[in-house]
């Protein structure tokens, strides 16, 4: 199995921009929350979780535990999807995520930045 540092975006690696890493599982319920990692400087701490669901929706997260969808490249996502959010002015603020899967495990990792 690859290292998940090895296939991050060169920005991210090198420590040049803030991230946050949330890294969940398929269950037999719902989505496990198995871990999230974020940079000191991200502005967002607290996932838009989804009752009884776990990943937030309109996420490719989300996306590859509903439909088994997997996107190849970079999305655009928004705070409002992942992120609980305390200022109406972040409602549409624009992120990127990257995915990684582990069909295997039934396991993605979401990569977010700004």
């Amino acid at each position: 199995m690859t290292s998940c540092v090895f296939v991050l975006p060169t920005d991210v690696r090198s420590g040049e921009i803030c991230y946050l890493l949330v890294c969940a599982r398929r269950g037999r319920c719902d989505d496990d929350m198995l871990w999230l990692r974020y940079s000191e400087d991200f502005p967002f701490k607290q996932l838009n979780l989804t009752p009884g669901k776990g990943v937030p929706v309109n996420t490719c997260a989300f996306e590859f535990f509903d439909d088994g969808r997997k996107y190849r490249s970079t999305e655009t996502v928004y705070a409002d999807d992942w992120f609980v959010l305390y200022r109406a002015t972040d409602r549409r603020r624009a992120f990127n995520e990257y995915c990684i899967y582990y069909e295997s495990l039934n396991q993605v990792i979401s990569l977010l930045w700004e």
